[in-house]
């Protein structure tokens, strides 16, 4: 059975909507942020090692977006539309 969760975490002062679901193969949990860099995935043995998980994956993409000197405003347009200061 497929159970799909919606989950959010914060990065940076923003909230990103995630959603958590059991990976099935490997055991553990996959752990998806659709709204970052065109769909951000990580994984954990623990639903919350994988939301920790995909934390860092966020950070790392924004992260790379502040070494390519982009504004503030440009780190937030490549989250979630609905992201907002937590």
């Amino acid at each position: 059975m497929n159970r799909k969760k919606k989950a959010s975490v914060v990065v940076k002062g923003l909230e990103y909507s995630v959603i958590l679901e059991p990976d099935l193969e490997e055991g553990g949990f996959i752990v998806k942020c659709p709204s970052v860099s065109k769909g951000c995935v990580s994984q954990g043995e623990t639903e919350e090692e994988a939301l920790e998980m995909i934390k860092d994956a966020i950070e790392g993409i924004l992260a790379q977006y502040t070494l390519k000197n982009r504004s503030t405003a440009s780190l937030r347009e490549i989250g979630d539309l609905s992201a907002h200061r937590a």
